[in-house]
């Protein structure tokens, strides 16, 4: 059986790409031994990972040159939680897991919260030329808003150094592309969750939702770039003519000041009306998942990322108002409400609602195009076995490209030069050392900032 090392965010960090780890180990594992190198914790108790032989990020060096590794995969997506796997990523070219186009967020934070911001400017510029570095310095001091990130997405140290990518879908393939790339990218579709949920009447008499109240919904964090403004605003015209409707926003607020400005213009009868559940277990999620009878989905700008709790919300047959803006634009429009986002989607998001409201077999015939078509392209199993396909190609193409860490010569790369010495004299060594000599060797090289 061919053996994996994967890096990847694991419960209890609270991420989409967590859970989308938690699905993959179980289908990977019939075909694979998998090792897991994790940021200095420990997976879950009681979750998937855990049952799998995890290690903190130090030892892979020397695990990887005592036994290799057949194949190594990353997992990136644009959160800070995946800073730890770059240094390994640069030494190791590897199968990278995209989950996000743009990673300029990340980058900057990583660059910046280490006093490093001569690191920031150099990476921008390599990966965005002259006209990069200039958006660096707005960025870095302070005049920088969220088109400067878009227009900038400084996905090349993600992607030049690996031996493949796999991305969910056509624009993260478009923008990936415009790299300097070394190996194959894949477009394998994000797999939607496989639930059972309870049906509309038992879910609302679970809640205490009155049968004939249409609810509206929307799932996932709020927080900016969400497009909840816009709902908000158009659910508080349609509540003045319609005193049925309900609002409901399932998630955690990530940011209390953006959660007072956005109920702040509402009126009191309009607050009545609006439930706000804080983050939730499953099993709530899909009751209230059940209950509702509209969804929105507006999420602007996006990055490429596959929205789990979009792909869900499709399979249980829920209409869903979704931006007509870029990884949006390949849903067929059968399966969905695509939205203009310009001039004022609020006006469209609030007649587009008043139709839905008033017709309720519009409804259930694009919820069951939306469920139909989830269930086709993203199924586990296609899923699967594309996933399984994409690993195989890279395997059997062999030749690794040259690490990145000797090919480019930037501060973000190359400090990971002095472990090369270090590890290369010790490691004949293995048979000697226990390996918690090794783990402590490694915490003291990092307190010396050589593993950064």
């Amino acid at each position: 059986m061919k053996r994996m090392a994967m890096f990847s965010p694991v419960p209890p960090v609270r991420s989409g790409i967590s859970d989308y780890t938690e699905r993959l180990l179980p289908r990977l594992s019939e075909k694979w031994e998998i090792e897991l190198f994790l940021d200095g914790y420990r997976p879950q108790e009681g979750s998937v990972a855990r049952t799998y032989p995890w290690y903190h990020r130090r030892e892979f060096d020397l695990k990887h040159q005592h036994n290799p590794y057949d194949l190594i995969v990353y997992q990136i997506g644009n959160n800070d939680c995946h800073d730890y796997l770059f240094p390994t990523l640069f030494r190791y070219p590897g199968l990278v897991i995209l989950h996000d186009a743009n990673l300029h967020r990340a980058r900057a934070r990583s660059s910046f919260i280490r006093d490093r911001l001569e690191d920031y400017m150099l990476e921008i510029e390599y990966c965005h030329g002259p006209i990069g570095r200039v958006a660096g310095r707005l960025v870095a001091s302070g005049m920088y808003n969220d088109q400067i990130y878009d227009r900038f997405p400084m996905l090349n140290l993600a992607v030049e150094g690996a031996s493949g990518v796999i991305v969910h879908n056509q624009y993260c393939w478009d923008r990936v592309s415009e790299c300097r790339l070394q190996g194959e990218v894949f477009i394998v579709p994000a797999p939607c969750m496989s639930e059972v949920l309870p049906d509309q009447k038992s879910a609302r008499e679970t809640l205490g939702i009155d049968p004939d109240d249409i609810l509206i919904a929307a799932f996932g964090f709020i927080a900016p770039g969400k497009g909840l403004e816009s709902g908000v605003a158009a659910f508080e015209r349609i509540r003045s003519s319609c005193d049925r409707a309900r609002l409901l926003l399932v998630g955690e607020a990530l940011d209390d000041e953006y959660l007072d400005k956005l109920i702040e213009p509402l009126s009191p009868e309009t607050r009545k009306s609006l439930t706000i559940t804080g983050f939730v277990p499953q099993d709530r999620f899909q009751q209230f998942l059940a209950a509702s009878d509209v969804c929105l989905n507006m999420r602007y700008p996006t990055q490429g990322e596959a929205s789990s709790a979009l792909l869900r919300i499709m399979a249980a047959e829920k209409p869903v108002l979704i931006p007509w803006y870029r990884q949006y634009m390949e849903i067929p429009r059968d399966c969905c409400v695509h939205v203009d986002l310009f001039p004022d989607e609020s006006l469209f998001i609030e007649q587009t609602l008043r139709m839905l409201i008033d017709n309720p077999s519009i409804r259930r015939e694009i919820g069951a195009k939306a469920s139909a078509y989830v269930k086709c392209r993203h199924s586990d199993e296609n899923w699967a076995h594309a996933i399984e396909d994409a690993l195989n190609t890279t395997i059997r193409k062999g030749a690794q490209p040259e690490p990145l860490m000797n090919r480019l010569d930037l501060p973000n790369v190359r400090p990971i030069r002095v472990i090369d010495t270090i590890s290369a004299s010790i490691g004949d060594f293995h048979d000697v050392f226990p390996d918690t000599v090794y783990e402590a060797l490694g915490q003291s090289l990092e307190e010396l900032e050589l593993l950064r």
